[in-house]
């Protein structure tokens, strides 16, 4: 996590690195963005809280780019893993 609060994300597929910015925004209708280093909007994630589980699930919207990916799978779980940790972060856990 950098100092404007976004999470930079550094992958290594098939020889290749690519980099990756994964950041909050809005404050009422918050959500979570995954672009590229060329600043498309890769993936949006909204959370919402139950109140049952006591836990965020998400909806989770991807772009046709992301859709391309061979490595889309673990870029997505890896955004989740990122969502929970900012979201644990900003409760003070």
């Amino acid at each position: 996590m950098n100092w404007d609060s976004n999470i930079l994300v550094h992958t290594y597929f098939d020889k290749i690195g690519k980099d990756y910015i994964f950041k909050h925004t809005g404050f009422f209708k918050e959500s979570f963005v995954l672009t590229d280093q060329k600043g498309n909007e890769l993936l949006r994630m909204k959370p919402n809280f139950k109140w049952n589980t006591l836990n965020y699930e998400y909806e989770i919207m991807t772009s046709d780019i992301f859709e391309t990916f061979n490595e889309k799978n673990i870029l997505l779980l890896n955004s989740l893993h990122c969502a929970n940790y900012y979201m644990a972060m900003m409760m003070g856990m």
